[in-house]
């Protein structure tokens, strides 16, 4: 006790001191938060990776599904499974983002080569397939964001949207998925 009424007295004397020390108080809290955000939600999307394998995987094993679809299917689980882990390994610090955006081949663009495929044959293609890619989609931006420098900001409006579902409790989408997923 004596020992804590030293340092404010010292603290005190030195002003410059006073403002670093609310400085740290207020980073350190900071940091633990984004350190724990960040941990939390690669372990919910991971989850979320592992979802759509699963169903991916039942899709492409159905028999009932069409050729078209099931080939769709193969792309979004082979991009899943095969791609993403290259592009996580490749594309620390947001160079897997950026490479999306210049059109290299990674997991993003799958989703989106598929999602021009979907729609130029909306009727011969099983609806799961759409609202699986959506989610897929929005897993993955949400991995490469995480993954990247922009991780605090991240965590952040991850952690506010992810709140935002729980007060509107949405039906369906990719807020439906995070919330089983936490559940």
């Amino acid at each position: 006790m004596e020992l804590l009424k030293s340092t404010i007295d010292f603290l005190y004397d030195f002003p410059v001191l006073k403002i670093t020390g609310v400085y740290v108080l207020l980073i350190i809290p900071v940091f633990f938060y984004l350190k724990q955000g960040k941990r939390r939600w690669r372990k919910i999307l991971k989850k979320s990776v592992d979802y759509h394998i699963y169903h991916l995987a039942s899709i492409n094993k159905d028999s009932s599904v069409n050729e078209t679809s099931r080939k769709l299917a193969q792309a979004l689980l082979w991009g899943a499974t095969k791609q993403l882990p290259l592009d996580l390994a490749e594309g620390k610090g947001g160079r897997a983002l950026r490479r999306s955006f210049f059109g290299d081949k990674t997991s993003l663009n799958i989703c989106g080569t598929v999602y021009y495929q979907c729609a130029m044959n909306i009727r011969s293609i099983d609806k799961v397939i759409i609202k699986l890619n959506d989610t897929l989609l929005s897993t993955l931006y949400r991995i490469y964001i995480l993954e990247s420098f922009f991780s605090p900001a991240a965590v952040l409006y991850m952690d506010l949207t992810f709140l935002y579902y729980l007060l509107s409790k949405p039906e369906t989408g990719a807020g439906r998925l995070f919330m089983e997923i936490r559940a």
